[in-house]
């Protein structure tokens, strides 16, 4: 037991609370073929102002714009989780989708 008090650890290579690096951004961890960036450029070429003038934006907590939602679910179910609550870890875990979601 005394020579686990006098045993020298190794230093931590990462500080959890520092930044990543400098100057990097989640859009270069997406490579350009990605193809949640095909749904994202599809996705922005339908009009959502039918869906989102009818959001009540008064009560409660701001809603999530219908473009998430669709995209969401839709590269969820091309990449074979349809789960809501694997979408949500998705949501949390992946990078392709924290892209999409704008974090």
């Amino acid at each position: 037991m005394d020579d686990l008090k006098t045993m020298s650890w190794s230093k931590i290579q990462l500080d959890r609370e520092a930044p990543f690096e400098q100057g990097t951004t989640l859009d270069l961890f997406i490579e350009d073929d990605n193809l949640i960036r095909a749904y994202d450029l599809l996705l922005r070429e339908i009009d959502w102002s039918i869906w989102e003038d009818t959001y009540e934006l008064q009560k409660g907590q701001p809603p999530i714009k219908p473009f998430y939602i669709a995209g969401l679910l839709l590269f969820g179910i091309s990449e074979r989780i349809r789960s809501s609550r694997d979408l949500e870890k998705a949501t949390r875990m992946r990078l392709d989708f924290m892209w999409f979601l704008e974090g």
